[in-house]
């Protein structure tokens, strides 16, 4: 249950380049605390939204041409994500669980329908919760 598992999204750590390393950093505490309490749901928000972040700030790969890394490097440059991209990424993973949510009613599905929109629900306060950072 979402409610058991406080959103550990206060707090801003010094050091971090844009907002999408603060939210990593949050999310990665908030899954931590998630799978102690053995909070599946929050657990699958914290997982994907880290996921959805990485994806976005994934530097583009050059296909031809010379590799992007030299020997020994294992730094790569990344995209700068703000709070507004951090934002809309979340309102769009908000979103596709809206609409799965009822798609599954649509089939008869409810118990899945619930756990996909408690999702929701979950993404609605962390984008609360980052407009206090």
């Amino acid at each position: 249950n979402p409610q058991h598992v406080t959103i550990l999204i206060r707090g801003i750590t010094t050091g971090m380049t844009d907002f999408a390393e603060i939210m990593r950093e949050k999310l990665r505490k908030g899954l931590i605390t998630a799978r102690k309490a053995r909070d599946d749901i929050s657990a699958a928000v914290y997982r994907s939204l880290m996921s959805a972040l990485d994806n976005a700030s994934s530097a583009p790969v050059d296909l031809p041409g010379p590799a992007m890394q030299t020997r020994g490097s294992a730094d790569v440059p990344r995209n700068v994500i703000e709070y507004e991209d951090v934002t809309e990424l979340f309102r769009k993973e908000q979103e596709e669980r809206i609409t799965a949510a009822k798609e599954f009613r649509s089939y008869g599905r409810n118990q899945e329908a619930v756990s996909i929109e408690a999702q929701a629900i979950m993404i609605e306060r962390i984008l609360k919760e980052m407009k206090q950072i």
